[in-house]
């Protein structure tokens, strides 16, 4: 009865994912050796001896236990127990077949490496599996369910609000068109590979950062503590801008959004009123009525007397609402005060909002990530089109055409596109290899890097035109503003007498204020044209268009005042600050995985209690970002964004390479791949992981640090007596903060180094000598063949395809 069950369970497995009969029929005809050792079985199975029979079980059962792989015969008219001992026969044959030949080493046929019913675990996995047993790791590794899924979520992590208007930026300030052919080669050079290895490595190992480079190189277990530091303290304050554009959002709603004109001064109609009340007592002896009817008619007029603000007068109403409304910021970092109380709830309610995506887990991450990646892309086109119609909006786009060859020989140019390829694929993270550790061994992830890649420049291209047309119809706007103060300081001179009749300007200036103006002043004769030009201030289009600044300043200031002059500016506020979260928000839960997998990975606590332990560590996390919304907070924010995040992520990406191309060989790394894919991978890949993207990244780092020393250490604050930008210097205390900092996120690689050497650690890790077959001829089909591959691996038959 038993055999008769497990005869079952057999002939069911064999229709499911077994070879055809008729592939097996022709099985023995490649093996003649076997073949003739079977049919002597065969008639020994047809005697009536039991003993006969039962031989082969047993030997079975102790070679084989547990793998229930077994191959049938198709002799349907013998009976249960010898069409049992027959398959068992013909499956140790086969067995001592292939150690006969793979002690002969003959490369086998296809056919036979998907036939191959041996299975053996490959050392790879044991070196995992122990490295997990030390830690007491257990990995649960749910695969995507699809492979759009696991495009969108990377496309999400890359695709952050920064590189919205960085590209663009660094396009118009870096020669046009020379910086996109620089960023083009440096994308193919150094991005695109990277960004292969990344995956490549998280798919192979199927681990998180921590665990997968210390697989990959013993002396590289450290690079992956250090990627979650940057995750954890990028994240720190990402939120806070989070935050900020929460605040904004909110105020969006307004009918007339409250950077479009100045506060008036609170107390300036209590003194109108009591004016008015003052004079109504002293002619209260006159007509009553007619003395009430006046005092109603200037409190009517009170409000429109009232003053704006002297602060926000001086400067734009974007700037003022941005520093003193917003930021309530210092003039200077040293001047610290508590926590922006205005700003308080917007930094909760982000936190709050990451934390309901994900504390369910990565299944809800993943549905949370198909609705918001396309819906950045139809955002993005909505604003393109309504951009393109804008006035102003040629001149924008005409900036577009502009190439600068000498830009090609720029260090600087080639350096600061260098460090926006790596930021713009957001390598050094670590999220891309958690990500990728969902994906299935066998897929094809040098495809997907060059798609993600594609996706991201695509981005990129088609936010240029959207923000140069943007920056156009602001740069028209302030241009046209200015050229009508001009005309109306002329006016007021001219009625004075202070100015002759001749320097009185053209009354059609609407129309089009700057060409009309400019027309008139050129044909003013050259004594009058020198008396105007002393009274007036220049209105340069081209240099109002290079004003922008990169950073928040560009979103918060240039880009929302630019959208106060849309009609319908409310509703453009709103997308444009919904866009921006949705933004953020990928990135955040992009870095918050870099934080989170590495925890849940080493500590069982943390994965089994995992709701508790995100609670507490977003509620770690929020305390710490209070930090960033005090009055100062803005400045340390750019303080490590503009000069201490870009080099801890450049070493991170040097050691990940040199882990992969000489620790681990990218030799012997690329031929695992082509035996797990069924196809052969170009070898460019290996030249490129050796000898191209160590030698440019080392040129990057020494350039990158070689500016940082250069430029000068400072910050742009906030002048509360002037109301205007100012260039401070950091303080010296700043610096030594900044370097701390720096250290503590790149020491541990070093020191491990340090640590491997003197222990006696290998360089390279000598246990992952076995080579691996392609995971597509390796399905188990039952429980014990599922319990004795370790999750997150792959089993293997010993044969490789280089």
């Amino acid at each position: 009865m038993r055999r008769g069950t497990e005869f079952l369970v057999s002939l069911r497995s064999s229709q499911e994912g077994r070879p055809s009969l008729e592939k097996m029929e022709a099985a023995p005809e490649s093996l003649p050796e076997v073949k003739t050792e079977a049919q002597s079985l065969q008639a020994k199975v047809l005697s009536t001896d039991p003993a006969v029979v039962e031989a082969p079980l047993r030997t079975q059962t102790q070679e084989n236990k547990g793998t229930g792989n077994l191959l049938l015969l198709p002799y349907e008219k013998q009976g249960l127990e010898a069409r049992i001992a027959e398959a068992e026969a013909w499956e140790v044959q086969a067995h001592e077949a292939e150690k006969r030949r793979s002690s002969q080493f003959r490369r086998p046929s296809m056919m036979e490496i998907e036939d191959a019913p041996v299975i053996r675990k490959s050392s790879l996995k044991k070196v995992a599996l122990s490295e997990k047993e030390k830690s007491g790791v257990v990995s649960t590794r749910p695969p995507w369910s699809s492979k759009a899924e696991y495009i969108l979520a990377l496309v999400g992590f890359t695709l952050r609000a920064l590189n919205l208007w960085r590209f663009p930026h660094l396009w118009l300030h870096n020669g046009g068109w020379s910086f996109f052919i620089i960023y083009i080669v440096l994308l193919f050079l150094i991005g695109i590979p990277l960004l292969f290895l990344e995956m490549a490595v998280g798919q192979r190992m199927r681990q998180c950062s921590i665990f997968a480079w210390a697989v990959i190189g013993p002396w590289f277990g450290s690079v992956g503590y250090s990627s979650l530091m940057v995750c954890f303290i990028t994240a720190l304050y990402l939120n806070v801008v989070n935050a900020w554009i929460l605040f904004y959002l909110g105020q969006s709603f307004h009918f007339s959004v409250p950077w479009e004109q100045c506060p008036l001064l609170k107390n300036s109609s209590g003194f109108g009123e009591e004016e008015v009340q003052e004079k109504g007592e002293t002619e209260v002896e006159g007509n009553l009525e007619e003395e009430k009817g006046m005092r109603r008619k200037k409190r009517q007029g009170v409000q429109s007397q009232i003053p704006p603000d002297p602060e926000c007068a001086r400067t734009t109403p974007s700037m003022y609402f941005w520093y003193r409304l917003t930021l309530k910021a210092s003039d200077r970092i040293e001047d610290s005060g508590p926590p922006v109380i205005t700003l308080f709830l917007p930094l909760l309610m982000a936190w709050c909002l990451v934390g309901i995506f994900m504390i369910n887990g990565i299944k809800v991450v993943r549905k949370v990530i198909c609705v918001l990646v396309p819906l950045t892309v139809i955002i993005i086109i909505s604003f393109l089109v309504r951009s393109v119609l804008l006035t102003g909006a040629r001149y924008g786009l005409q900036r577009l055409k502009v190439m600068e060859v000498s830009a090609i020989y720029s260090i600087n140019a080639w350096g600061q596109a260098g460090v926006q390829v790596l930021f713009a694929l957001g390598l050094g993270f670590g999220p891309i290899v958690i990500y990728s550790s969902y994906m299935d061994q066998s897929n094809n992830c040098l495809n997907d890097a060059f798609l993600v890649a594609l996706i991201n420049l695509g981005y990129a291209i088609l936010a240029t035109p959207f923000i140069f047309s943007v920056l156009g119809f602001w740069a028209t706007v302030l241009t046209h503003n200015c050229t009508e103060k001009n005309a109306e300081v002329l006016l007021k001179l001219v009625i004075q007498g202070k100015l002759p009749p001749e320097a009185l300007p053209p009354l059609n200036l609407p129309d089009d204020p700057t060409f009309i103006f400019n027309s008139w002043l050129n044909k003013l004769s050259q004594p009058i044209k020198n008396m105007v030009l002393k009274h007036i201030i220049e209105c340069n289009l081209e240099k109002q268009f290079l004003k922008v600044k990169e950073g928040p300043n560009f979103a918060f200031l240039a880009f929302i005042e630019a959208m106060s002059f849309i009609p319908g500016s409310v509703f453009w506020s709103i997308l444009f600050f919904l866009l921006l979260l949705i933004l953020e928000m990928n990135a955040m839960i992009g870095l918050l995985q870099g934080v989170l997998i590495p925890f849940q990975d080493t500590f069982p606590f943390c994965r089994k209690h995992a709701k508790l332990f995100i609670v507490v560590l977003f509620g770690l996390m929020f305390l710490c970002g209070i930090f960033f919304i005090e009055p100062a907070g803005v400045y340390y924010i750019r303080l490590l964004s503009d000069y201490w995040m870009i080099l801890p992520i450049i070493i991170i990406i040097i050691f990940e390479n040199v882990a992969v191309s000489w620790a681990y060989g990218s030799r012997r790394f690329l031929a695992e791949l082509a035996t797990l894919w069924n196809r052969p991978i170009h070898p460019i890949c290996h030249w490129l992981w050796c000898y191209v993207s160590p030698v440019v990244l080392l040129v990057l780092f020494i350039a990158t640090l070689s500016f940082l020393f250069l430029k000068t250490f400072t910050y742009v604050a906030w002048d509360a007596s002037t109301s205007k930008e100012v260039h401070r210097p950091y303080p010296s205390w700043a610096l030594l903060v900044m370097i701390s900092i720096f250290l503590v996120v790149t020491l541990p690689i070093p020191l491990y180094f340090v640590y491997s050497y003197t222990h006696g650690i290998p360089f390279k890790p000598r246990s992952l000598d076995s080579p691996l077959t392609s995971s597509t001829s390796l399905r188990p089909n039952n429980e014990a063949q599922k319990k004795a591959i370790p999750q997150g691996g792959s089993a293997t038959a010993g044969l490789s395809v280089v």
